[in-house]
């Protein structure tokens, strides 16, 4: 171990004076040990590096207009209870094979999932619309013909849109941001198989029909 650690973490010049200190006063002082005390210096580095890179990502970030669609199942813990194991996978799965490609078909640019939920983001808040509507107009015939469970599939749906810090990289469970909050808490008070948004976002909608104050 000593030799490998040698071979492939050189020690810096701040160990070696450790060293050379610890040895005048009699102490001994591995050559391990000063090596690992050298991979910790490398890895703290690595971290400040890492947090100054995004703090200037940060510094010159542009917030830009984003729309999510916040969509969960209802009582789905209550569909699973009791059911066939390969039954309720094979449901599910389909649930969300047919929510892929809705969200395909419409244009998403980024997705979060959870196991009975997931949050999009689109560029554009007419295509979060379009693909709440293709989803709850579509919930029927999925029932009909791939749900495997007594109980059909109901899913409830918000939308927010506003200005959110968020890269092109950007991991979408990992945005933490208000607009997305404000989605979610749509969703959740939401009726089954509703759409529910703000007035301030029903205020730009291009297509508002279909709509009813809640």
């Amino acid at each position: 171990l000593t030799r490998l650690v040698r071979k492939r973490f050189p020690l810096p010049e701040k160990s070696l004076a450790l060293s050379t200190s610890a040895s005048s006063q009699g102490i001994s002082v591995s050559s391990t040990l000063l090596a690992l005390a050298a991979v910790s210096d490398k890895a703290l580095a690595k971290i400040q590096r890492k947090y100054a890179r995004v703090e200037r990502q940060l510094a010159a970030a542009k917030p830009r207009w984003c729309a999510f669609l916040s969509l969960g199942v209802v009582e789905a813990e209550e569909m699973k209870r009791g059911a066939d194991a390969d039954r309720v996978a094979r449901s599910f799965k389909a649930c969300e094979a047919m929510l892929e490609e809705i969200f395909r078909l419409t244009g998403v640019w980024k997705e979060a999932w959870t196991p009975e939920n997931v949050m999009v983001c689109y560029q554009e808040v007419d295509r979060a619309l379009d693909a709440a509507q293709r989803v709850l107009k579509g919930l029927d015939d999925f029932n009909a013909r791939h749900n495997e469970l007594s109980r059909p599939f109901r899913l409830c749906c918000g939308i927010n849109e506003g200005n959110v810090v968020i890269f092109e990289d950007s991991k979408l469970q990992k945005v933490a941001d208000h607009v997305i909050d404000v989605a979610g808490h749509m969703q959740k008070s939401a009726r089954p198989n509703t759409l529910w948004l703000s007035s301030e976002v029903y205020d730009r909608l291009r297509q508002k029909s279909a709509f009813s104050p809640a």
